[in-house]
This record gives structure tokens, sequence and C-alpha cells, in this order.
């Protein structure tokens, strides 16, 4: 982001140890005065760094708040440290608060908006295999979201398999998988077309941070996105032959 993001400081403030420190502390993060922090920084013109209650107004503020509440609460519990972190963006000077175990980071609203994500994805295919009688043949196409100091965070993605002889497919496979860390993923896949001379599956995929929403459309096997916030959705079709 040519250094439009920077930490400057960082302060121990502790040990949450009692639950009403809890709930003040997950009250906070989602409080409308608060920093928050949006976008895959592989497309720096993507990313928002502001107040909550300036970068969401109406639907989308009420959304972005239940999903900063929800996600830290899953992930916040007694006994976690904190940290203070000074930040500076473009000038703007602001906080926030870091939550930390022995396994590492485990909440920032900074950290837990702002993703690195390539939005091509990645694919790949079988090796070409002739010794068997019934021969089978897999694609498989993933994309990935990763934290900021690169290590990975989420993934969505499906995998069609075929089943054949000859020219002629007996069955098809087909699995889908979605997860990330604080954050929200969906994945379904169905096999459209199981025997003759291809195999063809449906995939509807998505991915996004805790400010944004993913909801499946059965009727048209689709996932889609609202709000703001990083995401990936991929939905669409595809053939496999012999």
């Amino acid at each position: 982001m040519k250094n439009d993001l920077q930490i400057t400081g960082i302060t121990v403030l502790g040990k949450l140890s009692t639950q009403r420190g809890l709930e003040i502390s997950q009250n906070l993060i989602s409080d409308r005065d608060q920093f928050t922090a949006e976008g895959n920084i592989l497309e720096p013109e993507t990313v928002k760094v502001g107040k909550i209650g300036t970068l969401f107004t109406g639907d989308q503020l009420s959304e972005a708040q239940k999903g900063l509440k929800e996600a830290s609460s899953e992930q916040i519990k007694t006994g976690t440290e904190v940290l203070e972190i000074s930040w500076n963006y473009k000038g703007e000077q602001f906080t926030s608060l870091c939550f930390y175990n022995e396994s590492g980071i485990i909440w920032d609203n900074v950290f837990a908006g702002l993703v690195m994500m390539d939005t091509r994805g990645n694919s790949e295919t079988s090796p070409i295999d002739s010794q068997a009688k019934v021969a089978s043949k897999w694609y498989k196409q993933w994309w990935t979201a990763n934290w900021l100091w690169g290590s990975k965070r989420g993934e969505i993605g499906y995998q069609i398999t075929i089943y054949y002889s000859g020219s002629t497919v007996s069955n098809v496979d087909v699995s889908d998988w979605g997860n990330i860390s604080l954050g929200k993923a969906k994945s379904e896949s169905k096999v459209t077309k199981r025997t003759g001379a291809y195999g063809q599956c449906r995939y509807a995929l998505g991915l996004c941070t805790p400010t944004g929403s993913l909801s499946f459309n059965s009727s048209n096997f689709s996932v889609s996105f609202s709000g703001l916030g990083s995401n990936i959705v991929s939905n669409g079709t595809k053939s496999l032959y012999p």
C-alpha cells in the first residue's frame, strides 16, 4: 500500500480477567466511533479505513456492527491478552484494540478487515494415467485469502471427478469447501450431468470479511455478497471430458 498504512506504536493493556471486561471489549469493537479497515491490499483502490459509523450507513452499518460483534465474540474469551495499536493512515492517527493469546493474534478490527487475495484463483488437473481399465480424471479450482503477513487465512473451492471407460463417462463426483478465519464462507456444489460424453457440475462459492454478508440462492444456485468488505464470490458450471 505504498506505506499508506503504518503501525506507529504498541501499548500493552493487560489481560481480560472478568466477564464484564469481556463484554465491554466486545461492545467497543463494534462501536460506531471505533476505527476499522476493509479491502484487498493486492488491490489498494479497494481499501477503506475509517470510523465504523463513517464507512457504513443505514442497513450496512447495522450489518457491519452485527458481523463484527458476532465474529469477535466467537474469538475473544476471558484470559485473552490485549494490546492497543497506534496507526497512521495517510496522515490520520487512530488506534485499534488487538486481542491475542499464546497462539497469536485472534482479533483486531484492522487485521480482520484487510486481506491479501488473488481474485483470479488457481486450478489443477489430475496427471494423465492410462493404465487403469476404468480411468478417472479430476479438475480442481480454488481461491485463497491470506493474512497481511502472508500466511493462509481462508479458502473456497470445488473439485469435479469423472470416471470413464474409453470415451464414455460412467459416473461423476463433486466436492466443495469454504472456510475463513475472522469472516464468513459458503460453498455449494452439485452434479448436473453424471453419464454420457462428459461430466458436469455447478458450484457456488464465496468468502468475505466480518462486515460483509453472504447468501445462497437455491433457485439459481448462486452465492451473492452484500455490504462492505473484502470478498471473493464465484458461481459457475464446469464440464470435464475423458
